[in-house]
C-alpha cells in the first residue's frame, strides 16, 4: 500500500534528490503506476494529479511514470520527467515496451540471485555433508572392535580398520560386495 522512492536524479547534480520518499500507491505519478497501468502528464503544471512540488520546483513540465510488471505483481515504477510540455507525446508505446524489458530483466536478475543464494546453500549443505561423513568415518576407524555394516541385501557398507586387520581385506576391497563372499 505504499510506495517507497530511493532517490530522483535528473543526471544534474542541482536536480537530485536522494530519498527515501514514501507515497501511498495511488497518490502522484509514481504511486497511480504502482498500481499496475503507465500515467502519463504533458503538463504538470496543470495536471491536478500533481500532488508533490519536487518536479514542478525542479523545472519538470511533463511526466511518464511506468509501472515494471510482472507475472501481474507491479516489481517497481520508473518516472521519467522532461522540462517540455508534452515530452513524451507520441513515445507511451515506446516507454512501455521499454518498461516491459526492463521488468523482465528485473525479474531475471532476481531469479539469478534466488538461484546463487541455492546454490551457495546447497554447496554449504555438501560441505557439511562431507565433513560428517568424513568425521563418522573416522570415528568408526578408530573403534577397537570389527566393524562391518551391511544394508538389507547383504551387501558390505561400512568397513572399518579393525576389521581389514582381523579379516585381511582392504576396506576398498570389501565395501560393495556381498557379506558371504
Amino acid at each position: 500500500d505504499r510506495l517507497v522512492l530511493k532517490g530522483m536524479s535528473t543526471g544534474d547534480r542541482d536536480y537530485s534528490h536522494q530519498g527515501p520518499f514514501v507515497e501511498k500507491k495511488g497518490q502522484c505519478f509514481c504511486g497511480r503506476a504502482a498500481l499496475g497501468r503507465p500515467v502519463f502528464s504533458g503538463d504538470i503544471l496543470e495536471d491536478p494529479r500533481a500532488l508533490f512540488d519536487e518536479c514542478v520546483r525542479d523545472g519538470m513540465r511533463s511526466i511518464a511514470s511506468l509501472p515494471l510488471v510482472r507475472d501481474g505483481e507491479t516489481q517497481g515504477v520508473i518516472t521519467l520527467a522532461s522540462r517540455k510540455v508534452n515530452g513524451f507525446q507520441g513515445k507511451e508505446e515506446l516507454l512501455e515496451a521499454l518498461a516491459n524489458t526492463i521488468a523482465i530483466e528485473l525479474r531475471n536478475a532476481l531469479m539469478r540471485l534466488e538461484l546463487a543464494e541455492k546454490v551457495k546453500e546447497s554447496k554449504a549443505a555438501e560441505a557439511e555433508s562431507l565433513r560428517l561423513r568424513i568425521q563418522m568415518q573416522s570415528i568408526i576407524d578408530s573403534m577397537p572392535s570389527v566393524l562391518v555394516g551391511v544394508d538389507g541385501q547383504g551387501v558390505v557398507t561400512q568397513w572399518n580398520t579393525r576389521a581389514n586387520e582381523v579379516f585381511g581385506l582392504e576396506k576398498g576391497r570389501a565395501q560393495g560386495k556381498q557379506l558371504e563372499q
